[in-house]
């Protein structure tokens, strides 16, 4: 047997007997809503030891050596963090800090207040009408439990036509906290939003939609768009900037001019490797309607390139250039693993669906969208959305331009819970396919149908080796049989019967011993009872190398450390794609002069979170530690990283705060060219980082020659490098 003692060793210099003292002081208040996270940042000095209490409402709450289920720490520099703010948490605390030398009490007050949903209680008028050329301004009145106007996120889109505008980018708005009106409840806050819209978009009329949401919750509103057309030249009503389309298709380039007549229509092409416009002649191939669309028919590659509207009367003219790019057909959206032909759902349970689609190597995640039917009786409804779901991509077939994704679905109680009909429709930019499953509710009078007790998980990682385990146990009425399967591409689903490679157990469990790369796949589990009944679950397993950690972004060679404060250090490190986040170990150690000491895990914490998959072999993390007791100033700190089977470290050296680790000022990503109308507000806009202080000065080409830009009424440098030019003219064109 054995036993441990410690004690913190402070060398204590001659005349360093000081009473404790706060530095810096606590905030007088602290303002928070339902499940915030609320710091009180506290520090302190003086001789050690030093010892520091917290109070609420007078009651000794906690200290280094009482913790208290409702705040997750108190730091050694004396701060509390409250990591899930409740109405309960209100009150005055106190905190006492005392030595060998004197006492100081410092107090605050924390006032949480309940959250209350965002809801627009004025909305956008059903119609706005709006002169051409003008500004187009909105304004709303809303709801919000934010503190400050950057809580919240505002976006616009523009529908006309069957043609979707965002103008997000565009818009400028401002947020104004207001009082509560006659009638309006007092213990909510309320807010308006006023929009201002500087005319970069079609200026067609059709449906716009201002969305505004905050961490928690969000609200639309929309307003049918009305352009005045009067005295005015011609303007087209919509017209896509590019369109896209595949060799042999009928294609239809839709607008519909606008304006006082009498108007002349003209098209012009460019093909790649011309130099010039030539006008398109209307004959058996292209057609100019008199609405200003162009029908071309039977398009080629040939046939693709830069095309070019021109309009006019007699109060002006207009000019809008569309590219028509000519693709091959991708290859269309196939559902690989349908649903099961019966899913069973007892009543009052969430339901889950697995499946797995092939679509082209082009289609992204936010290209697929999910459309899930229930019909029971004659009767349909559409579930999706209700629905929450997870489109992940598995694989990637690059000689056969496809990617593989596993789809998720889970539906909460919002449907019928009869017993009928499921169909999910996937579909994606160019395709769709259709799975569905007979859905079965369970009764309950005692005949139950066969079920797994408990479910098997639907994705399994393992490296290769390892035992793949499915945990489980068949549960049923006269049960019939229990089979498993596993998925092959030509012959479908195909029983196991190899027993020296599978272990199947009498309560329906499965082992794969010593898994081997090709013993991933999808498996499936058939039950069944005498009265007809059949479930059955799906699982993924994925097998696949061991892959050494190893740490892409280290610790920087210097760390800059304040006296008293908590230091946060950050890392990103590559694992093998089966590690989870319940693998990682780390330690801490403080280096200085040859000496290397642990520091406890109770004087550091953190936090690891996965980043995305770096490949179907590696998955990365991000790893912040926060310690709050370096052990001295000098040295070096070493954070050792493991997972189950590797490690590796990195360290770096503490450097005294007052000195700075400067950082390169960096100009973020410049377009090449912004094209704008005259009159138009232009917003070039980048970000510049660095260390500050930062200096930025634009330029405009002259002459040959670069001149300086200063601020005024039509030029402004914004803090983040951004410049603004107030209502461009054709003067303002040029290199920048």
């Amino acid at each position: 047997s054995g036993d441990i003692t410690t004690t913190q060793l402070v060398i204590r210099r001659d005349g360093d007997e000081r009473a404790p003292y706060f530095d810096p002081y606590p905030k007088d208040t602290y303002d928070a809503y339902t499940g915030d996270k609320i710091f009180i940042n506290v520090g302190y000095g003086g001789s050690e030891p030093t010892s520091v209490v917290w109070y609420k409402d007078d009651e000794s709450i906690l200290g280094f050596n009482k913790p208290y289920e409702k705040f997750t720490a108190v730091f050694t520099n004396g701060s509390v963090i409250i990591t899930d703010a409740e109405l309960e948490h209100s009150g005055r605390y106190t905190v006492q800090i005392f030595n060998d030398f004197g006492r100081v009490e410092a107090s605050t007050r924390i006032q949480v207040s309940e959250r209350t949903d965002l809801v627009i209680v004025e909305p956008l008028p059903r119609k706005t009408y709006l002169e051409p050329g003008k500004d187009l301004n909105l304004s709303i009145t809303m709801t919000a439990s934010i503190r400050s106007p950057e809580d919240i996120v505002v976006s616009l889109g523009h529908s006309s036509r069957g043609i979707y505008e965002d103008l997000t980018e565009h818009i400028i708005y401002k947020l104004t906290e207001i009082s509560p009106d006659d009638g309006m409840d007092s213990d909510v806050k309320y807010w308006t939003l006023n929009l201002t819209l500087p005319r970069p978009f079609s200026q067609a009329s059709g449906d716009l939609t201002l969305s505004v949401g905050d961490t928690y919750s969000g609200d639309i509103s929309t307003t049918e768009l009305i352009i005045e057309q009067e005295g005015r030249g011609p303007f087209l009503d919509p017209l896509p900037r590019s369109v896209e389309v595949h060799p042999g298709e009928d294609v239809l380039i839709s607008t519909d001019t606008q304006g006082p007549g009498p108007i002349t229509i003209r098209w012009y092409m460019k093909t790649p490797g011309s130099p010039e416009y030539s006008e398109v002649v209307a004959d058996e191939k292209y057609k100019i309607h008199a609405n200003g669309s162009l029908s071309i028919s039977d398009i080629q590659e040939e046939d693709g390139g830069s095309y070019r509207l021109e309009i006019a009367n007699r109060d002006g003219n207009s000019t809008v250039e569309i590219q028509v790019n000519v693709v091959e057909k991708l290859a269309g959206l196939v559902i690989e693993r349908p649903l099961p032909k019966v899913t069973q759902l007892s009543p009052g349970n969430f339901l889950t669906l697995n499946t797995s689609i092939t679509t082209d190597i082009s289609t992204e995640e936010e290209d697929i969208s999910l459309t899930l039917i229930h019909t029971a009786r004659g009767f349909k409804q559409d579930l999706t959305k209700h629905i929450s779901h997870d489109i992940i991509l598995k694989d990637l077939d690059e000689v056969n331009g496809i990617r593989l994704w596993k789809v998720g679905i889970v539906l909460p109680l919002p449907f019928s819970q009869a017993s009928g009909d499921l169909s999910l429709i996937v579909k994606d930019k160019h395709s769709s396919d259709e799975t569905s499953t007979r859905l079965v509710i369970r009764n309950g009078w005692g005949r139950y149908g066969p079920f797994l007790d408990p479910l098997v998980p639907d994705y399994v990682t393992v490296y290769v080796g390892e035992d793949v385990v499915f945990n489980t146990e068949v549960k049923g009425n006269e049960l019939l049989a229990e089979e498993w399967y596993k998925w092959d591409r030509q012959r479908g689903y195909v029983k196991l019967t190899d027993r020296s490679k599978y272990d199947i157990h009498t309560n329906g469990s499965l082992t794969i011993p010593k898994a081997r790369i090709e013993d991933s796949g999808d498996y499936m589990i058939e039950i069944k009872d005498r009265f007809g009944n059949v479930a059955g679950e799906i699982i993924q397993v994925v097998v696949v190398e061991r892959s050494d950690l190893e740490i892409i972004k280290p610790l920087p060679k210097l760390t800059n450390l304040t006296l008293g404060k908590d230091l946060l250090l950050g890392v990103k490190v590559h694992t093998g794609f089966a590690t989870d986040e319940d693998d990682f170990t780390l330690s801490l150690e403080h280096s200085l002069m040859g000496i290397v000491e642990g520091i406890p895990s109770e004087h550091f914490t953190y936090e690891i979170s996965r980043v995305f998959d770096v490949d179907f072999t590696k998955q990365a993390w991000n790893i912040e530690v926060v310690v709050s007791h370096p052990f001295s100033d000098l040295g070096h700190l070493i954070l050792s990283i493991g997972d189950t089977h590797s490690g590796a470290i990195t360290t770096t050296q503490l450097v005294v705060g007052g000195v700075d680790v400067l950082e390169e000022p960096t100009i973020g990503p410049l377009p090449d060219s912004i094209p704008f109308y005259p009159g138009e507000n232009v917003l070039i806009d980048v970000s510049v980082k660095g260390s500050a202080p930062i200096k930025i000065t634009w330029y405009k080409e002259e002459s040959g020659r670069y001149e300086t830009i200063t601020s005024d009424d039509k030029f402004t440098v914004h803090p983040n490098g951004s410049l603004s030019i107030l209502e461009a003219q054709r003067e303002d064109e040029g290199r920048y």
